[in-house]
Parts: structure tokens; sequence; C-alpha cells
């Protein structure tokens, strides 16, 4: 058995490569664990026959040996050594059984006031403080699960459900005010037995970075704080076991595993894998960037913070809404790489999503359903419609099962989908759907496995870490210190020039103080009153002759429709220079329309096309909002029209309003758009602090809607709205597009870029202009369920048709796909130029 393997596994089977092994094998432990052989055919293939392979020392390979070795490994990484010799990888089981989470809080009596000084002041003292008794609160309810190794398990739920809680909690990243009661386990073990902040690791939805560090250096650095070579244990157990039953490994992926597990090192193998699985091989040299600096983009940065954990030893991976806001091509692509993670590596997967795209989903194993603090359904995706015809209701054509799914909990939007029309409807609560579960043959199987006690083995106890760093307090420290000395040395002209410009600015303001004593003229100290009296009569007096000419408006703001249109436009982005080879791009290339009042349009495009820079660019540019001053500069040309006139900047910009796609507002101030609040559905909430985003105050469709009114204060004609979906759920995605439909009622023009929508949302808009590569490649009417759009596509040759009940916005991104264009032969510009859509 041993030869066979052992034949099987030989890469050139001569016996110079068996002597370079048998050398290998005499070495000491400390070397034999990093030295393996490289074939070198790899970097000569018309003289690696004859070169063979060379014996070396994995922590040595260079970046281009560290290049051409990851091709060829991601095509053989199925041959493990691990399986020929029976050495399995540890992974964790994680359990929970009648977990309770509580939070103490404070019900105060009356309206809360606001934290001015005022206020701040008067209820220090116990007359005027107001009454407040302490209350508890249930977060999470008598939850019970299993989250099982080598499996994708997804987490649904409104927010506010409690889905952040159970990740932190998990976790052990929970607050410490909260009361836990129940049990948590990994592998049998409870979390006091280990450090569950090591040994998973939870990803929340903010990306922090340093900006001027790159990709690589950012996963470097969290390998060499991880200690990514923790697993010599392992390899010096595999060595061993090769050993005893004479395998000749596959030099590659023994290469690999010696190279991964060498500790202390700067640059390791493990990076460039992770680097090349994410497909962030093509940005590992970009700067990260911020909000003023350009670096990689949102998918891309998303992927960084997986990355981040994915380098290190961790075996459970629980992400909290970590992908929200990414269109959905993007998405898939990441869970895609999560899902092999977890295939591979045996890892165990919690993911969050909001509203995932049906191809999305159906990339997990397992669901489970939250709603106010329980756990509603749990069990294999492929029993969601099973679970619910169950309970009396069924998924609609047309109609997204997330979406489904949330709406079935819904007491307003339930009735529609009840199927037994024999017998009347009636609300069914979430403690039924519950008890439902239970007697649901997914909950007896669930029952049956909480029965069975875990074994604690050795091999499940090597997937727990019981150190809180993972390496020693002085190596982090030196690591932390590289760091900093390596972006002082990159910033270096930044910092020499703020220092003199500082000590400029201290020697200007001593001058201030030479002859600080002076003689008091009082003979000429009436010319500087004189001019203070005419100064201040001046300031007084200035706006009287236009208060007779301003027009008295009444809470109907009034405002003149306009509609916009646009012809051969050009716009070009102008590159800082060093940052990357070309020094220009091309933003939009010959693209014509039109926008006109009390139509909602939207812009769409799919990812990596050129959706980010079309629909952003589209929306900065033509709205005045692409100026100096930006991250990136640059010019346009064409002809823009305004009402039927010339596009004037200066008279534009007064008509026109522009929406981020982020929401940054003061935490400290209160809402008075006293006429925009019933139409933007804020009058319940006027008075309320608008927080920190994520942490306190309103919610984040509220913020959106914020951001919307902010606008529309200054009554434009036109506004331009930049993914005002973005980063919300299928409830609050509903709430902003309502409120989006109340603009367009009053007559103004509106323009919105989004993301992959689903299928309500795309329906939403009268029209939908879709770009590719900054050019429009489609610009029409919807239609009844989109009639018009799916039939211009579908007469173009080669085109497959839509699926039954597929969402349309998906099935045009996926036929307009560069690869999709490329095989049927056809330019989908010059097409939509030539059709009567564009006459």
């Amino acid at each position: 058995m041993a030869k066979a393997l052992s034949s099987s596994f030989r890469c050139g089977g001569g016996d110079e490569v068996e002597l370079q092994w048998a050398a290998i094998e005499r070495l000491p432990t400390s070397k034999r664990i990093r030295t393996s052989l490289f074939d070198q055919k790899l970097i000569n293939a018309e003289e690696g026959d004859k070169l063979g392979k060379k014996v070396i020392d994995v922590a040595r390979l260079g970046a281009f040996e560290r290049l051409i070795f990851l091709d060829q490994l991601i095509t053989i990484i199925d041959k493990d050594n691990l399986k020929l010799v029976g050495l399995k990888l540890p992974k964790i089981e994680v359990r929970l059984e009648n977990l309770n989470v509580e939070a103490e809080c404070k019900m105060v009596e009356g309206k809360p006031q606001l934290p001015t000084l005022w206020n701040t002041v008067t209820n220090m003292f116990p007359v005027n403080r107001c009454v407040s008794q302490p209350n508890k609160t249930k977060i999470l309810e008598d939850m019970s699960s299993i989250i099982k190794p080598s499996r994708m398990t997804l987490l649904l739920g409104l927010p506010g459900c409690g889905k952040t809680t159970l990740l932190q909690t998990l976790t052990g990243k929970h607050e410490m005010s909260l009361k836990v009661s129940g049990e948590i386990s990994y592998n049998g073990c409870e979390l006091c037995e280990f450090v569950p902040q090591k040994t998973s690791a939870y990803i929340n939805q903010y990306d922090l970075h340093i900006p001027d560090m790159t990709v690589r250096e950012t996963i470097d650095f969290s390998a060499r704080c991880q200690e990514i070579g923790s697993r010599a244990d392992i390899l010096k157990e595999l060595s061993r076991r090769e050993k005893l039953r004479g395998i000749i490994p596959e030099p590659d992926i023994d290469t690999y595993m010696k190279a991964i597990s060498v500790e202390g090192l700067e640059r390791t193998l493990q990076t460039d894998y992770i680097l090349k699985i994410l497909g962030l091989d093509i940005c590992a040299d970009t700067s990260v960037g911020n909000a003023m600096n350009r670096g990689i983009s949102g998918g891309e940065m998303k992927r960084l913070r997986i990355g981040e954990m994915m380098v290190g030893p961790t075996k459970a991976f629980f992400m909290d809404g970590k992908l929200t806001g990414l269109d959905s091509s993007t998405t898939f692509q990441i869970v895609t790489c999560l899902k092999q993670l977890a295939h591979t590596r045996g890892a165990t997967v919690l993911i969050s999503l909001l509203q995932p795209t049906p191809e999305t989903f159906d990339l997990f194993d397992k669901i489970i359903l939250m709603d106010k603090g329980k756990i509603v359904y749990q069990g294999t995706r492929s029993q969601v419609h099973e679970f619910f015809e169950y309970c009396g209701f069924k998924c609609p054509p047309r109609k997204g099962l997330v979406v489904f799914m949330h709406h079935a909990l819904s007491q307003k939007e339930q009735a529609q989908y009840w199927i037994h029309k024999d017998r009347p409807y009636s609300y069914v609560s979430t403690d039924k759907f519950i008890d439902a579960c239970k007697e649901f043959h997914a909950g007896h199987v669930l029952k049956e496995e909480l029965y069975k006690p875990i074994e604690k083995a050795e091999d499940h106890k090597n997937a727990l870490l019981f150190n809180i760093y993972s390496l020693g307090k002085w190596e982090l420290f030196k690591a932390c210190l590289a760091r900093e000395w390596f972006l002082t040395k990159r910033s270096l002209f930044s910092y020499v020039f703020r220092s003199a410009q500082l000590v400029l600015l201290a020697l200007v303001t001593m001058t201030l103080f030479r002859r600080a004593r002076m003689k008091i003229d009082e003979f000429h100290l009436r010319k500087y009153t004189a001019c203070l009296f005419f100064g201040l009569s001046r300031v007084l007096t200035s706006g009287v002759p236009e208060l007779a000419l301003t027009k008295v408006t009444s809470m109907a703001l009034p405002f003149v429709p306009v509609t916009l249109s646009f012809e051969n436009v050009h716009s070009l982005w102008i590159l800082p220079r060093g940052k990357v080879s070309n020094k220009k791009i091309h933003l939009l290339q010959d693209i014509s329309g039109a926008f006109r009042p009390g139509v909602l349009t939207g812009l769409m495009g799919a990812s990596g096309a050129g959706k980010r820079i079309s629909g952003a660019g589209v929306l900065q540019d033509i709205s005045g909002a692409f100026r100096p001053g930006r991250k990136i500069e640059g010019y346009m040309k064409g002809d823009i029209r305004v009402g039927g006139y010339p596009k004037v900047q200066k008279a534009y910009a007064r008509v026109s309003g522009y929406c981020e796609q982020t929401d940054i507002h003061s935490p400290k101030i209160t809402k008075f758009v006293e006429e925009l609040l019933l139409m933007i559905e804020l009058d319940e909430i006027k008075d309320s602090l608008v927080g920190i985003r994520g942490v306190s105050g309103i919610s984040l469709e509220q913020q959106k809607q914020l951001t919307i009114a902010m606008e529309l204060v200054a009554n434009p004609s036109i506004i331009f709205m930049d993914e005002p979906t973005f980063g919300l759920d299928t409830r609050a995605a509903a709430t902003v597009k309502r409120v989006v439909k109340n603009i367009v009622s009053t007559k103004r023009t509106v323009v919105c870029t989004i993301h992959q929508p689903s299928i309500d949302i795309t329906e939403a808009f009268d029209k939908i202009i879709l770009m590719k590569g900054g050019q429009i490649v489609d610009s029409g009417e919807l239609g009844q369920n989109s009639c018009k759009l799916i039939e211009y596509f579908e007469g173009i040759a080669g085109v497959p048709k839509i699926k039954e009940n597929y969402n349309p916005a998906t099935w045009i991104l996926e036929v307009t796909n560069p690869s999709i264009e490329a095989e049927l032969g056809v330019d989908f510009f010059n097409l939509y130029k030539q059709s009567s859509l564009y006459q």
C-alpha cells in the first residue's frame, strides 16, 4: 500500500528525486519542516526537464517564484497531503442550547429631553430629573441550534431581530452589561474553557483600514500578528506519518504547507494564496484608500476584510452584514470564495445577509430565520418552501424567496400569501411559526442531534485557542513599530513639509509679539471709530432694498419642472501622477439621453464593467458634483441642456441637488424640515436626535430619508440620488422607494443609481438606463412586468431567453456581460444606437 501511494504521488518518479527526498528526510526537524522540492520547469519551461527539481528553503521564495507556484498550486489543490496519511484538520462545531440574552434598560416617564446645556444642568437636581425605572428586555429568547463545519449557514431576519447580538454572543464579543444564560459550546467546550475571541472571527460590516498601506501589506501584517506559523505542530505529525508509510508527497503541496508553517515572516506564501482565491491579486499593490484618497473599490475592500481573517488560524467565521451594499455579482463571488473555504478547510461559516439574490441564496446549505429575538425556522435550504406551505403560505411567482419569508412574518403583509382558500385567514404569530418548526421534520432532526453528546477528542481541542495573544508582547511591539516606521518613510515628504509649515507659522506668530506695547494716540483714534461705525451701519442696512422683492412662499414649495437632456457627452478622469500607469480614464463615451419631470429614472450597470464609474460618474458629471477638489479631477465635453437652454453651472447648481451614497450628518442636531416632513415621512420623529450611524439615534433608512430631505430643502427641480437603497434591507428599501415615489409625484426630475435590485425595486422605476463601460446599451421604459425591457434584449440574436420568475435586472446584467458579448460577437452599444429606442 505504501509503495502504491509513493509511486502515485511521486512527481517525476526518477532516482534523483528519491535521493533528494531522502536527503531532506535526514535533515534535523527544525530544517526539514522548511525544506522542500521546487520544480524548475515552472520557471524555465524549455530547460525545465533538464534542470529537474531543486531543494529550496520555503522561507526564501522570491516574488516571481511565489506567483508561478500559486498558479500551479490552484490546479492540484485537491491532492492534500493530510488525506494521504489519514490526518484530519481540526474543525469546529458550534452548539447553542436554550440561549437567552437580556439587557437592563431604563424606562423614562414622559418625553425624553434633548441633551442641551440647560437640560443637563436642570437634570442634576432631583426635582427636575426624569423619573426612570429599571426594566429588563429580552434580546434573544430560548434559542437552540447547531452550526456545523464544512457548511455554509445563512442568517436571515429584519433589523432589530437580534442577529448582531447572536453573532457577538457566539464569539464572546457581546457587551458585558448583557446577561447571558444557556449553553454555548465549541466542540463540546464551553466558552470559559478557551478564548472564543481568538478561536472565532466576528466580522462586522464596517471596513477600517490604514489607507496608506497596500492590500498585500495589510494582509501580511494581519498574518504576522495572528502567527500563521502555528501549523508547525501539525506539519511535524504529518512528516512523521509520511515517513512511517513511505509516502513521497506532491512537491507543490508539500512546499505550500511548509511555507505557511514558518513563523515570523514579514511576507508569506499564505498571503499570496489568499489574494489569489479572493481575486485580490490584481490590486495587491494598490493602496487601500479611504474617503479622501482613492484606493480599491468597495467590493475589494470587503474581500480584504475577509482575507485578513482567512489568513490566520481561525476556523469559525461569523459575518454580520459584511456584504451589505454590494451588487449581487460581487456578493456572489465573495460567497463562492467562502464556500470553497468551508469545503476545503472545513471552516464553520455563518453569514448574516439582508436581501441576497436567488443565485447567492442557492450557495448556502442551511438557513436560520430569526424574528423578534427567536429562531423561526432552521433547516436545509431546499426545505424552506415546504415549511412555509406547511404553515399555510406559498411564495408567488416573480417574488424573491427572501422577501417572501420576511413578508410572511409581517402582520401587514402576511395575508396575501395565504393558500388555504377553504378556511378564513388568521394571523400566524412568531410563536406559532416556532411551534410549527418544532413539529416539522427539520425540527425533529435538530432535536436528535442536540441529544447526541460531542466527544472531546484531541483533534477537536486543536481547533481551539487558549491564549489571548497569538504572539508575545515583544513580538507584537516589533510588528507595530515596523509598520509605523514603514508608513513614516512612505509619507516622509508629507511629514517634512508639515513640520516646515509649522515652523514657518510659528515664526510668523512670534512676530505678533514684537512691539507689544505702543503709545495711545487719541488724535488718530477717531479715524478708526468712523470706519467701525460705517461698517456696522452697512451690515445692518445691506439687505433692506431686496426685502420688497422677496417672494413669500407657502407651505407647498414652488418650483419649475425642468427637463435635463445630454447628447454626445464624453468625460475624462485625470489620475494623479505616481498612482497608476494609465494617466487618463474615459469615464463616459458618447452618451445621449434625457431625464424628464415626473419620471423616476434608474441608472444600472454590471459590477466590473464600469457600473461604479458609469452610474456615479453620470450623476457626478451631469449634476455638477464633479468639480475641482474631489479625489480625482477631470473634464467633459458634449451638449447638456437644462430646460432647453445650454447648461450654465452657476445657475444649474441652484436648481439641482445631489444625494451622496453615504449618509453623513451631525449627531447632535435635530431636524426642522417642517415643509418636507410629511413628504419624506419623518413627521413622527421630527424631534429625534440624528445620532451616529449604526450606534445610536435614528435608523438607517431614516438617515437615508434625512439625506434626501437635506437636498430638498433647497427646493431643486432636479435631484440626483446615488444608490438610495444602499445597505438597506427589503423593508427599509421599500420605505425609501415609497419616499422617492412621493418626490416624483411632485413633478420633480429624479434620477437614481442602483445596485442590482430586487424585482419590486426594479419595477418601481418608470425608466431604466443600462450602462456598460461608460456607454449606454439600453434606455427606455420598463413596461408592465418589465415587458418592454425583456422584449428588446430577447430580440437580439443569440441572447438566451429569461427564465420564468427570474429577476429582469439580474438577467440583463448577465446577458450584457463582456464575456457573453464576446461569445455572441455583438456590440450592445452599436445595437442600441441603431435601434428605435435611440432614434
